[in-house]
């Protein structure tokens, strides 16, 4: 496995814990914005971690991003 099949690979701790903190997320935004799963955990995750920018070129993830406070790049 390489080094980048590593960074991207979501773990289910980082995925249970980040719906765990965030379960409405996806009940608030999927219908509006046409969220899929994955989106939602990245941005959980982001949230879970503190984050307070948010890099991506996926349109509904960082109108997601953008919804719930961070700053998209």
């Amino acid at each position: 496995m390489g080094t980048r099949s590593r960074l991207t690979r979501s773990t289910p701790l980082m995925r249970d814990a980040a719906t765990a903190e965030h379960p409405g997320l996806s009940a608030d935004h999927s219908a509006t914005l046409g969220c899929r799963m994955l989106d939602i955990i990245h941005v959980a995750a982001a949230l879970v971690l503190g984050a307070k920018e948010f890099v991506t070129s996926d349109t509904r993830q960082g109108a997601l991003a953008k919804q719930v406070g961070l700053t998209v790049k």
